[in-house]
């Protein structure tokens, strides 16, 4: 990270297997905002963000942007294509706390909805852009 900014990089993302999953994500990112870097997001499931003590703790570490994975417009579409039951509940309810506590705070912050189109959604594609919009998202990247 020390390297990136000293070469002149301003926005840093984290992504992986499931960034949130690492317990040091939110220093990581505290640190990433003291280097310098002006945005600083993660690309996720979005499940951790159930939890309001780790969206409270990531958001005030200086996190300023989510891509979150949504793969259809309903449990049994999203569920299916990422094998977890319950997966497609646990983002909405995440995207829902982090909207709520992003928004208590006076900077801006950035959603985005990223779908992996296969033929088992292909079909729902309107329908998951619609619902990621009414979620807050304000860019969706289909892959």
């Amino acid at each position: 990270m020390s390297q990136a900014r000293r070469r002149g990089f301003d926005e840093i993302a984290f992504s992986g297997g499931e960034p949130s999953i690492r317990k040091d994500l939110p220093e990581l990112v505290r640190y990433a905002r003291t280097l310098g870097f002006k945005r600083v997001s993660i690309t996720t499931n979005g499940r951790m963000f159930v939890y309001p003590e780790f969206t409270r703790r990531i958001i005030a570490a200086g996190l300023t942007g989510v891509s979150v994975s949504l793969h259809g417009p309903d449990p049994e579409t999203h569920d299916r294509l990422t094998g977890v039951p319950g997966s497609f509940r646990q983002a909405l309810a995440g995207l829902a706390n982090l909207r709520k506590v992003a928004g208590e705070g006076s900077g801006r912050f950035d959603i985005t909805s990223i779908s992996i189109l296969v033929p088992e959604n292909l079909d729902r594609l309107r329908d998951t852009l619609v619902l990621a919009g009414s979620l807050g998202a304000t860019l969706h990247v289909v892959q």
